[in-house]
């Protein structure tokens, strides 16, 4: 028997609620104090164990000092994903071209 999959929007929404709430530092009780959310529910919803409603959408933002949308605004990739991108890619550069890469990104960046 096949395990059933969680629908792709309720893990989407997992991942960027862990990525908000990691990318600030927060535990999951830290998080659950700020939001008036239990902590082991948070931990469903970042495990797309369970949906979130509308309200706890409003909760977790106001504890994560984002807008709800924010919650509900994910691509394709995640920043942490996009840099294990970049770090495998990087591996694979000659050293002339990294020094060109290098340039690129002081532009990007003003650096």
């Amino acid at each position: 028997m096949r395990k059933k999959r969680a629908p792709a929007l309720r893990v989407l929404f997992g991942r960027r609620l862990r990525e908000l709430r990691r990318g600030q530092g927060l535990s999951l009780e830290a998080l659950g104090e700020r939001s008036e959310v239990d902590d082991k529910y948070i931990q469903s919803l970042e495990t797309a164990k369970q949906a979130a409603t509308v309200d706890t959408i409003e909760k977790l933002a106001a504890g994560l000092g984002v807008l709800p949308r924010d919650l509900l605004s994910f691509s394709d990739e995640l920043p942490s994903e996009t840099r294990d991108r970049i770090d495998r890619l990087l591996g694979v550069v000659s050293d002339g071209d990294l020094r060109k890469l290098a340039r690129v990104i002081e532009a990007l960046v003003g650096g």
